[in-house]
This record gives C-alpha cells, structure tokens and sequence, in this order.
C-alpha cells in the first residue's frame, strides 16, 4: 500500500475515530479499555466488506474476457475465512470447452477448491501451531479478529502443511539421488559440520508402540563467538535442520537434499560428522559423499558417560585412569584397560561386557582432531521436544513426521511450502479432469459434410474431416482414401 492510498483510508476513516474518542470525556460514557477494540472491529468489517466487493469486481472483469468455449453456469454465494475474519461473497462458476468446472476468481486468489480457508490465513494457522497447541491457536486466531477455527481445523491445516513438506522432501531426495540434479543451494562453504541424533515422542495408541523416534540431522558451517564482553554466547553458522519420523535412509537422502537446496553442496570439500554411536546415525557414505574428505566424531559425551558407568563412586582413581586414555585419543588402549581392571573387580564386568566392544568399534572416531561439534542435543531440545513434548500430549505417526518437518524448516529459515490451488486437488478430482480432456480431445464427433448432388436428391456423404482424431487414424483414412482412387480395372 503506497503512501497516498493509506491517506485516503485514515481520512474516511477520521471522524468514525473521532466520535469514539469524543465518548471519553468528561460527560462520555465510553470505555477507554475498550476503545481499540471497537476501532480494530470497525477496522476489519470495513475491510472484510472491501474484500468481499473487490472478489465481486474481480469477478465480474475475469467472466467478460473467458477463453473460448467457456460458459457460465451460475452463480454461487461462499464464505471463506481470512485474517480479516469471514468474507462473503458471490462469484461465477463456468464450464470449460473440454466439461471441467472452472472459477475464474478462486484460481485468481488460488483459493483451493471446497477450502473454507484462505491460503494466507492458512499459513498463519500453521505457523502458531507449530508454536503452540492446536486449540490456543485457535483462540489466539480468534482474538487477533481472524476467522474463528476450531483446533480440529488447525490439525488438518498441519497436516496439509506436513504433507506439502513431504513431498518437497521427497521430490528434492528424488532429483539429488536418483535424477542427478542437485538443489539450487547458494551459500558457499569449504567445511561442513553435520550431526545427527534421534529424540522420541509419546505416541497415541497405535498398536503395541507408545512411543516413536524422530531421526534427526543438522548441517551448519561452523561456529562463531560473541561480538563482544557481554555477549559470549557461541552460535552456529547458518544452520540447517531436517527431521522426520521415518527410515535412516530417508532421513539422510532428504535431509542432505535440505542442506543442498541451502548450500552449494559441490563448493563443499570437507564434512565433520558427529554422532553417538547409533549405527543410523554414523551415515551412509552414499549420502556424504558430495565432500572430498568426510571425518567421523563419535561426540565426547557420550563417550566419557558410557566409560563413567563401568565404575562405582569407590574407584574414582580408576575411573580417571580409563577416561584419560580417551582425551589421549586412545579408545582400544581404554578397552583394554577395561577388561583389565573388570578382571580386578575394579569396574563392573556387565558394564565393561557392552562399553568394550563400543570402544572398539568407533576407535577410528574417538579422539578425532576437528571442530567443535556437540550441539545436537539441545538442537533436538529446542527445536522438537519443546513443541512435541512440552505440553503432555500423545502424537499418531503422521502428526509427528509433520509437525517435525515444519519445525525444521522454522529453525533453518526454509519455507513450508505454499498451499496452492494445484496442489490441494485431490488424486480423484485430477484423474477426472484429465479423463474429460482427453475424452474431448481423443473422442470428439467427426465433422462431416454433405455433398450437394444432382438427380437423386440427398446421398450419404463422400468427405469427412477426421481433425480431432488419432495421427494413426489419420494415416490409416488417408491410405483408404487414396486406393479409392486407383482403379481396379
């Protein structure tokens, strides 16, 4: 809105204020906590009946310039919800040249068809729920003078949004891994720091499982400190998050396409990949192995914990022992020392049993040089347990892969995809709309043509056109048609 509209608006606007204001004073009765709700009401009804008249304008310039071959078929009154509150309005529906149904103005604001619910307001319901609950969502909506939702509404909007993700997901994974085509990334980085995690949520009853793992990951180009005294805090360098409910090999295929459709990932020559031990977490070298160079940290952590287990609060002497050889680097000389003291009865022999053969396993990733890494954990805090899991609730599988990929691309400042009109057309809508056009564009009548005679009046006719048909029918009339001119005698 450029400066000279807004004039006008307040100007019109002015004396409706004014009389409110007028009520405050000395013999007014009015309110004055109520006051800015009264304008803010009268605010969005004088916009919601401008919205309503423009729909109609629209609609009326897009049905004098149809294409050809389309018609009017009626008129229908809807409501829709917007962040101005519900607009009524009527528009026109047509049918096109091939029987489809079109509106001229909901493909115009690209308002989804049967949608209660405009795209704008649709976003805003996803991004507060993604926030917060589904029914404070609702009420905050609510408050803030949009269309009333229920929280059932809101579920499904996260949903839509969920699925939308996940079928950019999917499509990106697709094009990277099978197709060849990587994403359209910008940022240029030499290194990359990835790390990897699993957090688990409640779930609602669905069979024997109470809970699920949300597979995690995030990619980020280092870190940097505070700007000065005050400010120490560290912070990572553009990072980029992804999680799902799902495979591992789902979550590294789609979750490295993620971090391509952020970075340059050919500009990239070296990844630093931290994780626990999980065996999915350690990643598929078919997935990072867009680097030159990819380097394994097992997170110190998790390393020091698990050989602080093998003994009691007595042997802390010991204890210091075997954690020393691990800051040295030295993980299978810490195995060693393991098995030596569990033989003593210095350190549990159960816990020893399973620490060991861990120890072992990741040697190549302990003690590795690089920087600084562990930070998943409250990567997974922040950015999924504090909306999954903080406020008792239990999620279905579907709710918690979606409300994951939306977080996600909040923390990583990537966008939920747009809920457009072509997108939120059902399998079965579509399947008909192109059987129609194909029936009309296969199966169309043969525009014949009667040849004028003389002596015995009307004679079936001699020509056809068969325009509209197949090219093989085509070809095959145009053979017939020239034998009939050759003469058999």
């Amino acid at each position: 809105m450029d400066d000279v509209t807004a004039t006008r608006i307040a100007d019109l606007m002015e004396p409706a204020f004014l009389e409110l204001l007028e009520g405050l004073g000395p013999n007014g009765d009015g309110d004055p906590l109520a006051i800015e709700t009264k304008m803010m009401g009268m605010v969005l009804a004088a916009a919601r009946s401008a919205y309503a008249r423009a729909l109609e304008a629209l609609d009326d310039e897009l049905c004098r310039s149809l294409p050809a071959g389309t018609r009017i078929r009626d008129r229908r009154r809807r409501t829709m919800g917007t962040r101005l509150g519900d607009v009524t309005f009527v528009r026109r529906t047509c049918i096109d040249s091939f029987g489809n149904t079109v509106v001229p103005v909901d493909d115009a604001i690209d308002l989804p068809e049967r949608a209660r619910v405009s795209p704008a307001l649709e976003a805003e319901v996803v991004w507060l729920a993604a926030e917060t609950s589904y029914r404070l969502a609702s009420e905050t909506l609510a408050r803030s003078g949009a269309s009333a939702l229920s929280a059932a509404t809101v579920e499904w909007c996260v949903h839509r949004a969920g699925r939308a993700c996940r079928d950019e997901d999917e499509r990106l994974a697709e094009s990277l891994f099978v197709d060849g085509v990587r994403p359209d990334g910008k940022e240029e980085a030499d290194l990359l720091c990835v790390e990897s995690d699993g957090t688990m949520v409640n779930l609602q009853h669905e069979g024997d499982a109470k809970r699920c793992e949300i597979k995690a990951m995030v990619a980020y180009a280092g870190k940097v400190g505070g700007t000065g005294p005050k400010d120490r805090k560290v912070r990572r360098i553009r990072p980029v998050s992804f999680g799902c409910v799902g495979t591992a090999r789902q979550m590294w295929a789609q979750g490295v396409a993620a971090v391509g459709s952020v970075y340059d990932i050919t500009k990239v020559r070296t990844v630093h990949s931290g994780f626990d031990g999980a065996g999915w977490c350690e990643g598929d070298v078919t997935f990072l192995g867009f680097a030159e160079d990819v380097v394994g940290h097992l997170d110190p952590f998790h390393v020091n914990r698990a050989v602080a287990r093998c003994f009691d609060a007595d042997h802390a002497e010991q204890r210091s022992r075997a954690l020393s050889e691990v800051y040295h680097g030295d993980a299978r000389a810490c195995a060693d020392l393991l098995g030596s003291l569990a033989a003593e009865g210095s350190a549990r022999p159960s816990v020893v049993a399973a620490v060991a053969p861990y120890l072992r396993a990741h040697a190549s990733c302990i003690g590795v040089a690089g920087p600084s890494l562990g930070t998943m954990e409250p990567e997974n805090q922040h950015v999924y347990q504090s909306r999954l899991s903080g406020v008792p609730c239990a999620w279905t599988r579907r709710g918690a892969d979606s409300m994951a990929r939306i977080r996600s691309r909040q923390a990583s400042g990537r966008v939920v995809p747009r809920l457009s009109r072509a997108t939120r057309i059902t399998p079965k809508a579509r399947s008909r709309r192109e059987e129609r056009i194909e029936r009309a564009l296969c199966h169309g009548p043969v525009a014949s043509q009667v040849v004028s005679s003389e002596g015995r009046g009307w004679e079936y006719p001699t020509q056809a056109s068969t325009t509209g048909y197949r090219a093989d029918v085509q070809f095959e009339s145009g053979l017939r048609a020239d034998h009939k001119l050759v003469d058999p005698h």
